[in-house]
């Protein structure tokens, strides 16, 4: 990387798609090319996912890495739109403990800090049931970092998970915790505790339910 390129860095991969605006897009192969190296992204390009495995700045520019089977690049930010973000999430699903403990120790590892189950509830006092702020220990000794999302906006989380960051949340009077883990203009996309899976949810349903754990969830 030339000097005058500020950073660039390695992330957990997440999705992003371009902008439907008619306007030319375009990606280069290294954030410091100059205008004749720029690429033109195909239409079909404006429908699929791009996958996201590096940042960068340069130029006062925050610059995306997409990698593909066909081609890789560097997109500048302003073509990806700001209303989709799909993170990649592995969940591991473990049914002898309480799903909220299961969702934190996966949100604590996409984070990058891997414990066992087991060291993870030696930062949790053992209860029937969890409310967010128990998880607290667990994270700031672990991670440095625990936010709070209870009766937050949309917009608040729709920023943490623009940050990279999931939001655990409790839904249906405590008994169901999820992994909010995206979204776009009408859905959340999120990880279900009890089998895994990557699900999605309109924005009324999940206030019908978040409503009735009394507006619950964190992030870090």
């Amino acid at each position: 990387m030339k000097a005058n390129a500020i950073a660039s860095e390695r992330i957990n991969p997440f999705y992003v798609r371009l902008k439907h605006l008619k306007m030319e897009k375009w990606y280069v192969n290294a954030m410091q090319e100059s205008r004749s190296k720029r690429c033109p992204f195909s239409k079909e390009n404006n429908y699929n996912k791009l996958e996201i495995d590096k940042i960068g700045f340069y130029k006062k520019q925050l610059w995306f890495h997409f990698c593909g089977v066909v081609n890789e690049g560097w997109v500048p930010h302003k073509f990806v739109r700001k209303n989709y973000r799909l993170l990649k999430l592995h969940f591991k699903v473990d049914h002898q403990y309480d799903n909220a403990i299961v969702a934190a120790q996966n949100l604590l590892s996409y984070s990058g800090y891997d414990l066992s189950i087991d060291n993870v509830i030696k930062f949790i006092e053992d209860k029937h049931s969890y409310v967010p702020n128990d998880f607290f220990r667990l994270f700031i000794n672990n991670k440095g970092s625990f936010k709070i999302l209870n009766n937050k906006s949309y917009r608040r989380i729709r920023g943490q998970l623009l940050r990279n960051r999931p939001v655990v949340m409790w839904l249906d009077n405590n008994e169901h915790c999820v992994i909010l883990i995206g979204f776009n203009r009408k859905v959340f996309f999120y990880k279900d505790a009890h089998d895994g899976l990557n699900k999605t949810i309109t924005v009324s349903q999940l206030t019908h339910r978040w409503k009735k754990s009394g507006y619950l969830a964190f992030s870090y």
